[in-house]
């Protein structure tokens, strides 16, 4: 048994008050791409090839936009109490 590496998010949705996350997990020599809302898990699969994730991912996205889901886009701000070094 492969332990999980989790790789992250490819993206997030929004719908309403509702969030969509597809997240990216590595077992092994496989990857895991999954879409949960609001942490439920909605579906899921495993690729044996890299490039099948994204494509998954991307066609899960698009099917999920047509429906009203929204791109949510995340924006970091600067701390104010950062000093600059010279």
């Amino acid at each position: 048994m492969h332990k999980a590496t989790d790789l992250g998010t490819l993206w997030t949705l929004k719908r309403d008050d509702r969030f969509a996350r597809c997240g990216l997990v590595a077992l092994g020599n496989t990857y895991e791409v999954s879409v949960s809302v609001d942490g439920d898990l909605l579906l899921s699969q495993r690729f044996a090839l890299r490039h099948e994730v994204f494509g998954a991912a991307e066609r899960w996205r698009t099917r999920m936009s047509e429906r009203g889901w929204k791109n949510v886009t995340l924006s970091v701000r600067p701390r104010s109490d950062r000093r600059r070094v010279m």
